[in-house]
């Protein structure tokens, strides 16, 4: 074969080969100026992220590039350069074309006068980049979304979902208008100054009426106990106070009972005279009754009772005597009466009662073979614990609740 035949050859093998890898690529995402552009890389999967046993196992992962009329961008971080990102979406609601692009900082693509635009937002730290919408849910927050390495080839290239987004923990970016304001919570004077009350590691919870605020949770540790408070963060004047709270009182367990319903029931926004908001713990406060929690993700849930004290198990057992029929199963006990986990029987189903006076809990769990169907003994969890807590919130009970474990 001659050489011009072999070169033709190897020519269209090349092609075909290339043309294969085009062919597998999603295609670019175009507007205004901006070009963003999907690549694909393959990492192990044996170290990052830990999906099997094998060393040698390869995962595809996507980054992005974007292009500014055809040219890719390479931006300064420090003394990194960066080209390729974890993400990087259109921002649908921005005045102008603008690109919102993450890898270990998060930044803002843009054209300004005919010229392009690089703002770094929140520059590269050891953190994970995350972007957070504000306002979302009915003006609320939604949870975070972390930026991590992943084939992200099949999420959308648009960005959608309000007017405000925090990214990496550091600064709000108004959507509308494409400004941005730094959220700095923890440095030491502003520490000092709300009673160091660290929320530097929380998401944002709430925001005010007024979309002014953004709300966080902040603990501090001292004399082996955890305070908490609400830390409240001004964004467009980096004003920031504290509102702390008895955790005992409010029924707060964790971090996670922060809903807006809950701020809602404990405390009250105001203004003053010059319309700033500020909140408060509500004047006609009162503690709500104590509830019961079902745990786990159903069908698969467990009935706690917390924080009570060690008669809880007598009380509470006493309360299935009467409205189930239940019995003590003495082999459970292992011949000592004083045991803190019991077994109890309800008709043909079989349930652990265990209460732990280190963490003042008392736990209904679910008792039978590993592999057999514990369908039914969920089912009359989750009975017996709305039931419960019907006669709970009548005020009966209440007498075997205590403060929680490391509160004064």
């Amino acid at each position: 074969m001659s050489g011009s035949v072999w070169r033709l050859v190897i020519g269209a093998l090349g092609l075909s080969a290339a043309t294969t890898g085009h062919a597998a690529d999603p295609p670019s995402v175009s507007m205004g100026p901006f070009e963003i552009i999907t690549e694909f890389r393959k990492i192990s999967s044996g170290a990052f992220p830990n999906l099997t046993a094998n060393p040698f196992g390869r995962m595809t992962v996507s980054s992005f590039e974007v292009r500014y009329r055809g040219v890719p961008i390479q931006l300064s971080d420090g003394t990194a350069q960066v080209s390729r990102f974890s993400d990087a979406r259109f921002l649908e609601a921005a005045p102008r074309p603008a690109v919102l692009a993450s890898e270990a900082g998060t930044y803002l693509i843009s054209e300004q006068s005919g010229q392009l635009s690089v703002e770094t937002l929140a520059p590269a730290s050891s953190d994970i980049a995350s972007w957070q919408w504000l306002d979302a849910d009915n003006g609320q927050p939604i949870a975070p979304r972390n930026i991590t390495v992943r084939d992200a080839s099949a999420e959308p290239r648009t960005e959608r979902g309000g007017r405000l987004l925090l990214l990496n923990r550091r600064v709000v970016l108004d959507v509308a208008t494409l400004k941005h304001y730094p959220v700095v919570v923890n440095t030491y004077e502003i520490l000092q100054k709300i009673g160091d009350y660290n929320a530097s590691n929380e998401p944002v919870r709430a925001m005010s009426p007024g979309r002014t605020q953004l709300l966080f949770v902040g603990n501090r540790y001292d004399n082996s106990r955890f305070d908490y408070a609400l830390v409240l963060a001004e964004y467009a004047t980096g004003r920031v106070y504290g509102v702390p709270f008895d955790r005992t009182a409010l029924r707060f367990e964790s971090v996670w009972d922060v809903t807006p319903e809950w701020i809602a029931r404990n405390f009250e926004w105001t203004k003053d005279k010059n319309g700033v908001e500020e909140l408060r713990l509500r004047k006609d406060f009162k503690s709500p009754p104590w509830q019961g929690k079902l745990r786990g993700t159903r069908p698969r849930v467990d009935y706690v009772l917390y924080p009570t004290q060690p008669q809880v198990m007598d009380e509470f057992f006493g309360y299935l005597q009467r409205a189930y029929g239940a019995s003590y199963v003495a082999a459970a006990q292992g011949g000592n009466p004083t045991s803190p986990s019991k077994m109890v029987a309800i008709g043909t189903s079989q349930f652990y009662l265990f209460y732990s006076a280190d963490e003042r809990s008392l736990l209904l769990s679910a008792a039978g073979p590993a592999n057999a169907d514990l369908s039914v003994n969920y089912r009359l969890i989750e009975e017996i614990g709305q039931r419960f807590n019907a006669e709970l919130a009548e005020g009966k009970y209440q007498n075997l609740f205590t403060a929680y474990p490391g509160t004064r």
